[in-house]
C-alpha cells in the first residue's frame, strides 16, 4: 500500500471517529432513553472530545477488586455504589458513542482492552458516560464484550440494580 493511500485511510478514520463522537448515542431498541444532562455522571467525558487510545484505561473499584486473600473470584458492587465511586475518584468515564464507534470499527479497539480478565473470564467493558432509563424506569449503562462464538465484540445493556463483578471494568481516560 502506498504511503499516500495509507495516510488517506487514516485521515478518513479520524474524521469518522470525530463525527461519531460529537453526538450522544441512544439505542433505538428496548425503549431506552438517555437520561437528562443533570442526571449523568459529572466526571464523564463531554462530547465532542478527541479520543486518544494511549490515554484509555480500565478501572475497577476497590470493592470490585476485593481482597487478595481467599481466592474468591466474584467481588461485586452494585451500580449505584459504583456510580458514586467513579465520581468520588474523579474517573473520566467514556460514553456509549465510543462503544458504538468501537463496535463499528473493531480494528480500532486498543490492544490494551483485554477480552478476558486475569482469571480467564470474559470482560464486560462498561461505558458509564451515558446513563439510560427504560420505559419501566430501570436505569442502566451499555457495555461491550468479546463473543467467542462470533469472534467479535458485541454490545449489551446492564441495569444499575445488577451486581458489577470484577470482570466489569469501567473504560476511562486519564489526563
Amino acid at each position: 500500500m502506498s504511503k499516500t493511500s495509507s495516510l488517506s485511510k487514516e485521515v478518513k478514520r479520524e474524521v469518522k471517529r470525530k463525527n461519531l463522537l460529537q453526538k450522544s448515542f441512544v439505542p433505538s431498541d428496548h425503549g431506552w432513553s438517555l437520561l437528562p444532562d443533570k442526571d449523568q455522571l459529572p466526571t464523564r467525558m463531554r462530547e465532542p472530545f478527541k479520543l486518544c487510545f494511549a490515554r484509555v484505561n480500565l478501572y475497577l473499584s476497590e470493592k470490585q477488586k476485593g481482597s487478595t486473600e481467599g481466592g474468591d473470584i466474584f467481588h461485586v458492587v452494585d451500580g449505584a455504589m459504583l456510580c458514586s465511586d467513579l465520581v468520588r475518584n474523579e474517573k473520566r468515564v467514556l460514553s456509549a458513542s465510543v462503544l458504538e464507534y468501537f463496535l463499528k470499527n473493531q480494528e480500532s479497539i486498543p490492544c490494551s482492552i483485554p477480552k478476558y480478565d486475569n482469571k480467564g473470564m470474559v470482560q464486560y467493558i462498561c461505558f458509564w458516560g451515558s446513563l439510560y432509563e427504560t420505559l419501566e424506569l430501570n436505569r442502566g449503562i451499555r457495555c461491550m464484550y468479546w463473543d467467542d462464538i462470533d469472534e467479535e465484540w458485541k454490545g449489551v445493556y446492564r441495569f444499575l440494580a445488577n451486581d458489577f463483578h470484577s470482570n466489569y471494568p469501567a473504560l476511562c481516560m486519564f489526563s
